[in-house]
């Protein structure tokens, strides 16, 4: 029978059936009559984006059928976003909730999570945050947590972490405290060890509940002191940030809870850390280890690297490196055709890019910093380099599909000469489809391939003909953005 026969109510189980938003799209895309119920019902309702000031959530209070259809919430405070990311067009946009009162306002959005029962993942980023409250309100305690605690689906959480200065959102009886069952946890503005009410027992409490955490990320407002000594024997990535404020020193010692977690947890494959960095691990530590991201000026990455496991690393990505004669030992404790990934923060000269190249070429994604590097007084590199010299280094990077960081390009309007500059970067990087645009602060960037047909702006070539094609990116942060091995 065609499901077009079937009756519109098992039409639509069958549509929510469909988990990925791609395949719901492909479903839309068969007829008219699929279309109009898989985009207003389906798509819309899968992936939502909204500001905490909306009529979104009485319109999902009274169409309890579309609430449950919610797969990823994301729940924030800039009305610059409204408008230009995923929000329901069934909903009307309206501005009536600007002078009600937070708390009532969160009252309605904990009534609209209760209804969402397929919910998984929930981003809650607001502006001023939540710990911004009112000090004696109970909206928190009585409402917010429990709420996102009754939650069976839920499996990715990302909270502020509460007024760090009020008991009552630390104590461990906190039904915060209490959400369990997680894959995946995110806690920004985590305060320091030394307030009255330390964060260290709370977070304890949270990853107990989920023994099964799969992905963790702490962002602390300075040192953390000490991580929490649970094991997790799922964890497969960690995220620990320090963002160190202007008053206080970096430190230039390793931290002793980062190291022994790392020790600990033998099945994380990625770790990225920022001002903290771990010491010299034991033997045979991170066994499985595939990803790291270590963004300090010491020697974090080294000491990773540097840990013995009698056989090299099959390490696929590092980001943030500072190339050195340090470095370069501890890089030659990596399997030569395993790293693919490498995102680099500091290089002394452009031999030391070519040295990179020889000593790994399988690489197929490099990033440099995107500055002039004709500058001398430029801190990513201790010469001058132009820009001519940068073919003869990337030559010997074959395998070679995204480079990022060197402008080779011109304005769009000398598009004859960009594609000849196009025609010789494919020339000595056969596989390379993505390079940097002509202008640092542009929001595109520029897709270089072949193609077979005749037509559009190309120029011929012996064995193929080289096409440019821009493609505009929506956040200038994202053009040079690390791209995380798991999402």
């Amino acid at each position: 029978m065609l499901i077009l026969y079937l009756p519109p109510e098992i039409i639509d189980q069958i549509v929510f059936l469909v988990e990925k938003p791609r395949d719901l799209l492909a479903l839309a895309l068969t007829c008219s009559t699929l279309s109009n119920v898989v985009i207003p019902y389906h798509i819309d309702y899968r992936d939502i984006r909204s500001p905490l000031r909306s009529n979104l959530w009485d319109h999902l209070i009274h169409r309890n059928d579309l609430a449950n259809r919610i797969s990823r919430l994301f729940v924030h405070d800039d009305p610059e976003l409204h408008g230009l990311i995923p929000f329901p067009r069934l909903v009307d946009r309206n501005e009536d909730y600007e002078n009600e009162s937070k708390d009532r306002i969160l009252l309605r959005v904990c009534d609209a999570l209760s209804l969402m029962k397929n919910l998984v993942s929930l981003d809650w980023e607001l502006e001023p945050p939540l710990s911004e409250l009112n000090p004696e309100t109970t909206i928190l305690v009585e409402n917010v947590w429990p709420t996102i605690k009754s939650s069976t689906s839920l499996r990715h959480l990302h909270l502020p972490y509460p007024a760090p200065w009020i008991r009552k959102y630390n104590v461990l009886s906190n039904p915060l405290w209490l959400i369990a069952n997680l894959t995946s946890l995110t806690l920004d503005n985590i305060p320091p060890p030394l307030y009255p009410f330390p964060p260290a027992p709370c977070i304890a409490s949270l990853l107990r509940h989920s023994p099964r955490l799969e992905k963790l990320c702490l962002n602390a407002t300075s040192s953390l002191g000490t991580l929490p000594d649970i094991p997790l024997p799922c964890l497969r990535r960690l995220i620990f940030r320090t963002c160190i404020r202007d008053q206080e020193p970096l430190s230039l010692s390793p931290c002793p809870s980062l190291s022994r977690f790392l020790e600990t947890h033998p099945s994380l494959e990625s770790v990225e850390w920022l001002d903290s960095f771990p010491a010299l691990l034991d033997d045979h530590t991170l066994p499985s280890l595939r990803h790291i991201y270590g963004r300090d000026s010491r020697n974090g990455v080294e000491n990773i690297l540097n840990t013995s496991l009698h056989q090299r690393r099959p390490i696929e990505s590092l980001g943030q490196l500072r190339l050195s004669p340090m470095l370069f030992a501890a890089l030659s404790n990596i399997q030569p055709h395993s790293l693919r990934k490498v995102d680099i923060s500091h290089f002394p000269t452009i031999e030391d890019i070519v040295r990179l190249a020889d000593m790994f070429p399988a690489i197929t994604w490099l990033r440099v910093p995107a500055i002039d590097y004709r500058n001398e007084f430029s801190a990513v590199t201790t010469r001058t380099i132009l820009t001519a010299e940068w073919p003869d280094a990337l030559s010997r990077f074959q395998d070679l599909e995204v480079f990022h960081g060197v402008s080779f390009f011109l304005e769009p309007t000398q598009c004859e000469e960009n594609l000849h500059r196009a025609e010789y970067l494919h020339s000595i990087c056969p596989r390379l489809r993505e390079v940097d645009h002509w202008d640092n602060e542009s929001s595109a960037i520029l897709e270089l391939f072949p193609i077979d047909v005749p037509g559009g702006a190309c120029v011929d070539a012996p064995g193929f003909r080289m096409a440019l094609k821009e493609r505009d990116i929506e956040d200038l942060d994202d053009r040079y953005a690390w791209r995380e091995p798991f999402d």
